[in-house]
């Protein structure tokens, strides 16, 4: 996997950002607070998200300042193939979404990963990735934590297959399985099934002591039952002679009590007559169905006044519905148009209105062009035949300036001239330096061959000499001359040539001379300005009017004028606010007409609705009159047949009030007895009695007393014994639950002891495998960190050995020790050359993008030249390198390393 494009919308503090990545290196450089942590911190949330630890603090930190949520997309290359992971991430987790779209089939195929997007792509969770991919500013060291693949990875590689269990996750798995069974403070399976085998062990002993123990007191309660049986039975035969004493006294109340029973008899003889009325067939006429019939009578009253009502609500409506019609006879030309007419009419009149105002526009838009082409054709009627000159304005202007210029080199040529002049007549005729030069040559003569005096010599010399070197001056000085006669001559030709020209020109354009000529022209280039000047300005006014439109526009406003028109013909109005009114009234008449109508027909409704529910509620009542036979008796009466049932109802109730209060009188005399159970005492007690000691009731109250009493403490003792039983065993199960258990437990334990054994033997088995597995990929892990540190530290050090806890121990020349012992440069060497030979090992071939995060922080100059070059010579598919410093920019330039330079 490689990535292939950072698009950050909005994440920390930076916003619409893009970012294309390619295999190989990749340079981002930016200062500090530019965003590069930023940008890192997006790759690995948009890999793996959120974690839940921290996670709170992450989302807080990164959330955009313009208060947005975090949101973006990562484009990625995986197995030849693009997808597009776009994420947003909320406040909380609940406001997280995201899709992983395969780019070339458009599907969403995040359902399918069922893990993180970056394990799925990669093949390691974030923990791996963090040591492995992700080599963090000052953080290249790796530490071992709980949930460790790394290791896992390596065995996959060296010893079990892919996707296998490794001897290390199986060892970690048995042994936490083994402390799930047995630990040291007793907190495993086996110890809490000990624990509980002792625990049934001594509720069996107490069961058995508490049962050796109620034997004696089961034995004592029998024994007491048997006294409480002997004195109830005494103190019952107490009681019936008792009762037999109070015979006479029972004569005189059951006399009273039969009174009552007579009287109570007679009016329920009364009742039964009344209940002939209320009773029909088998049906009672209570008060509920009475209530039920009178409501249902009255609903039907209410509906039948409700109806007249609401036809004479008709009524009225009719009445303001023929009166609305009447009114809506004036508009009835509306009546043929559409609905919503007015707002047609408005629509079309400010149609009208903005037609109009581009007809204006039009208007006066070819009203400012006729007066610019007017303002250009008073100008060309007051420069008249000086127009002709127009196609020549340059031509002139080039010949104006050429004379001007002709005439000053004239200038210039007349006074050069006159300077020669005077110096022709201020140095002499060139014959006398002729003259002199001979005079000179002879003097030379005579007296080399004559006197030879040196002084006469060297004069005659200096004569000869002087009268050369004037005579070629002064040749000189006559062909300078010459020349500038000849200037002279040219200068002048060109200027008649330019003279006729102009003569020309003024014929032309019937100036007067050439001055009028030069003013003309000026003119004539303030007109040729003015003129183009205006004419942009006609053509701009020309386009307006073209995007006017105004031949389709002035149809269209005749038209939408003819509709107007006819309109407020037809509506008798004198214009179309006029026309608007009527509208109005229209509307709002024929909403009323409407409105009463729908009245009418919702009133007319109703009376069905209601004669409906009348009908049904005759045919419930007489239901109901069916039901307690009385579907003969003529509605119109009802009322008053009600009326009388009603009274012999409250007749019915008087009666069965004057019954209960016998009753309870009489239930009183019998004292909660039944008369037929006092005929049976009277009987029982004169056939069971027999004679007694006891004369009177005192003596047999006093004697019932003291049974009473040793009763009571009897029924103490009973209750004391059974409750020392009960107490014996209180809490205490049943015996063969308690020993079923037992044995239950007992197999439990026997069964967990086996699989203990059984793991033990298994750890000991793979712990042995897991050394083998090491001892291969143990070396190979060294050699390739040792290989790499070589390279980086030009092979300053020897052996490398990595330990179970990522510390790393290193080998001098004199000996072996902690990488702690190392300057922080070096130890950022190594922990890298640990890193590169991991991500060798647990990717292979695999593409997969690698992050240095200010790797080279504490290298000096040296260490980082060679830490760059390394990275480059490894051939990594793709790694992303965030800087702050030029340096690693010009290493890469030094050493020709291809890299993509992104600048932030």
């Amino acid at each position: 996997m490689i990535i292939k494009e950072i698009k950050i919308k909005a994440f920390g503090g930076l916003k619409d950002k893009v970012i294309s990545l390619k295999s190989g290196m990749n340079l981002i450089y930016g200062e500090n607070e530019k965003g590069k942590s930023t940008i890192e911190n997006f790759i690995k949330l948009w890999l793996y998200g959120v974690p839940s630890k921290g996670g709170r603090d992450l989302r807080k930190k990164y959330s955009p300042f313009s208060g947005e949520v975090m949101a973006g997309e990562l484009i990625i290359e995986h197995d030849n193939r693009e997808y597009e992971i776009r994420r947003t991430f909320g406040k909380t987790k609940r406001g997280d979404t995201l899709e992983v779209i395969d780019l070339l089939s458009g599907e969403d195929i995040k359902n399918k990963m069922q893990k993180e997007v970056g394990e799925f792509f990669l093949g390691v969770n974030e923990r791996t990735f963090s040591k492995t991919l992700f080599i963090p500013q000052l953080g290249v060291e790796v530490k071992k934590e709980k949930d460790e693949e790394i290791k896992d990875k390596l065995q996959e590689i060296f010893g079990s297959g892919t996707g296998e269990v490794s001897a290390s996750t199986g060892i970690e798995n048995l042994s936490k399985k083994k402390k799930e069974l047995k630990t040291t403070r007793g907190t495993g399976e086996i110890d809490k099934l000990n624990l509980e085998l002792d625990s049934l062990q001594r509720e069996k002993a107490e069961i058995y002591k508490a049962i050796d123990l109620n034997l004696d007191n089961e034995s004592l309660l029998l024994k007491e039952k048997k006294e409480n049986k002997v004195l109830k039975e005494e103190i019952e035969k107490l009681e019936i002679y008792k009762k037999y004493i109070k015979k006479k006294n029972l004569k005189k109340e059951y006399e009273d009590i039969f009174k009552y029973l007579k009287r109570g008899e007679e009016i329920k003889k009364e009742e039964e007559l009344l209940n002939k009325d209320l009773i029909v067939g088998e049906f009672n006429l209570d008060t509920d169905y009475l209530d039920n019939i009178e409501k249902i009578y009255n609903n039907y009253n209410i509906l039948e006044e409700k109806i007249s009502e609401k036809e004479e609500h008709i009524r009225v409506l009719k009445e303001e519905l023929e009166e609305e019609i009447k009114s809506f006879k004036e508009y009835e030309f509306f009546n043929s148009l559409d609905l919503g007419i007015k707002e047609k009419l408005i629509k079309l009149n400010a149609e009208q209105e903005s037609l109009k105002e581009k007809k204006d526009r039009y208007d006066k838009l070819l009203e400012s062009i006729n007066k610019e082409e007017e303002k250009i054709q008073v100008k060309e009627r007051f420069l008249g035949d000086v127009l002709n000159l127009k196609p020549h304005v340059e031509e002139i202007k080039e010949l104006l300036k050429e004379y001007e210029h002709n005439l000053i080199s004239l200038k210039k040529e007349y006074e050069k001239e006159e300077g020669l002049k005077d110096n022709t007549n201020k140095s002499g005729n060139s014959k006398i330096y002729i003259i002199s030069a001979i005079v000179g040559l002879l003097g030379l003569g005579v007296n080399t061959f004559i006197g030879k005096n040196l002084i006469i010599y060297i004069v005659f010399l200096i004569i000869l000499l002087g009268s050369i070197g004037l005579y070629i001056m002064n040749s000189k000085k006559d062909n300078v001359e010459e020349n500038c006669g000849n200037e002279i001559n040219e200068l002048k030709e060109n200027i008649d040539f330019i003279e006729n020209k102009f003569k020309d020109f003024i014929e032309l354009s019937n100036v007067k001379n050439k001055e009028n000529l030069i003013r003309s022209i000026k003119l004539l280039e303030d007109f040729i300005q003015f003129e183009n000047k205006t004419n942009f300005a006609i053509e701009e006014r020309l386009n307006l009017i073209e995007e006017l439109n105004i031949e389709n526009e002035k149809e269209r406003y005749n038209q939408n004028e003819k509709i107007l028109d006819s309109v407020i013909k037809m509506s008798s109005s004198n214009n179309i606010d006029e026309v608007y009114i009527k509208i109005d009234k229209y509307e709002k008449i024929r909403l009323l007409k409407e409105t009463l109508k729908q009245k009418k027909s919702l009133l007319e409704s109703e009376i069905e609705n209601i004669k409906n529910e009348k009908e049904n509620l005759k045919e419930e009542l007489l239901l109901q009159l069916k039901k307690g036979n009385l579907e003969n008796i003529d509605i119109s009466n009802l009322k008053n047949y009600i009326e009388e049932i009603r009274n012999k109802l409250l007749k019915k109730k008087e009666l069965e009030s004057a019954l209960e209060n016998i009753q309870e009188t009489y239930n009183t005399l019998l004292k909660d007895r039944d008369i037929e159970d006092i005929k049976e005492e009277f009987s029982r007690i004169g056939d069971n009695f027999e004679e007694s000691n006891y004369k009177k009731e005192e003596d047999i109250e006093a004697e019932l007393k003291n049974k009473s009493n040793k009763l009571i403490e009897s029924e103490k003792k009973i209750k004391y014994l059974e409750g020392e039983i009960k107490l014996s065993l209180a809490g205490k199960r049943d015996i063969n639950i308690v020993e079923e258990e037992i044995l239950e437990v007992t197999e439990k334990i026997e069964k967990l002891e086996k699989t203990y054994k059984a793991i033990n033997i298994a750890i000991e088995v793979l712990e042995n495998a897991d050394r083998k597995i090491k001892e291969k990929f143990g070396p190979t892990l060294n050699e390739n960190i040792k290989e790499i540190f070589s390279k980086l530290t030009d092979s300053k050090y020897g052996d490398v050995i990595l330990k179970e806890d990522y510390d790393l121990l290193v080998r001098d020349e004199e000996s072996l020790f902690s990488s702690e012992y190392l300057s922080n440069g070096s130890r950022d060497q190594l922990y890298l050359s640990l890193r590169l030979a991991l991500i060798k090992f647990l990717f292979k071939d695999k593409e997969v993008p690698i992050i240095f995060d200010e790797v080279f922080l504490q290298y000096d100059d040296i260490r980082r030249e060679r830490g760059i070059k390394l990275i480059s010579e490894e051939n990594l598919a793709q790694t992303i390198i965030f800087t702050c410093q030029r340096i690693e920019e010009d290493i890469i330039d030094k050493n020709n390393i291809k890299c993509k330079k992104i600048y932030i």
